[in-house]
């Protein structure tokens, strides 16, 4: 992928690894298969293209990575996200690992953890007047009144994507809005 890409469009300097799947489960739900392949997606796709980009970077003495994890990583209070939120965490762990070994090479990498935005995986199969009820609830829980759109991490991801963003790896910058009913904001 990342040989295929520079062929076309020249060295591979920035690197967002935005891949996600999510799976609802409880302890009793819980589904080997589904974990396992939010696991392959949330996690192991970060390191399969984080390898293949760092030899490039590594010679340019540059890069930028950016993993988009989720504020389920640093706690989640909603039933049947434990196991999705797993696979964030590990997002959020291998982007400060990655930091402590690319850094000296002049590679940041940091992590964006977004809370609940709008786009067509959260959406779902959800009904209009579904996905309304689900946008005001979750809306009335942040400090902003409102759900995320992608702009909102898009333009987080851009900065961290930046040359003026070189002085900051090993990071995950909550995008939430505000949002006021996870563990770690407690």
């Amino acid at each position: 992928m990342i040989e295929q890409a520079e062929a076309q469009l020249g060295p591979v300097t920035i690197l967002v690894n935005n891949a996600g799947v999510s799976h609802q489960a409880t302890l009793d739900t819980f589904d080997y298969e589904q974990f396992d392949r939010m696991r392959r997606v949330n996690a192991d796709g970060i390191i399969h293209a984080t390898r293949a980009a760092m030899v490039g970077m590594r010679a340019r003495r540059y890069g930028r990575i950016v993993n988009v994890a989720s504020i389920a990583a640093i706690g989640t209070a909603l039933p049947g996200n434990a196991f999705y939120a797993a696979t964030k965490a590990e997002a959020a762990i291998l982007t400060r690992r990655f930091a402590m070994e690319l850094g000296p090479d002049g590679v940041t990498a940091n992590a964006v953890a977004p809370g609940f935005v709008r786009t067509e995986m959260t959406q779902g199969k959800r009904s209009a007047s579904e996905w309304d009820a689900i946008e005001k609830s979750l809306a009335g829980r942040t400090m902003m009144r409102r759900i995320g759109q992608p702009a909102d991490i898009a333009n987080v991801v851009a900065f961290l994507a930046a040359p003026e963003a070189g002085w900051v790896t090993a990071q995950m910058l909550v995008v939430d809005g505000g949002r006021m009913d996870y563990i770690g904001h407690g």
